[in-house]
């Protein structure tokens, strides 16, 4: 699941929301942080998910051979 960081972006992007809607500065805070992590990891997660399969199945045809 290479885009499972995008769950805590959407969580964070709601908590963004309602904490700027309400002057509440701790869950604009704490939104804007798990916006961040989810934006940051997604693309570090894609890259563990896709690509280690994509090298895994080059070094067993180079074995292979």
């Amino acid at each position: 699941m290479p885009f499972l960081g995008v769950l805590p972006a959407a969580a964070g992007a709601v908590l963004l929301g309602i904490g700027a809607a309400n002057d509440t500065d701790w869950m604009a805070i704490a939104g804007g942080i798990a916006l961040a992590v989810g934006v940051f990891a997604t693309p570090i997660l894609a890259h563990n998910n896709i690509d280690y399969a994509v090298y895994d199945r080059l070094n067993k045809l180079e074995k292979s051979e």
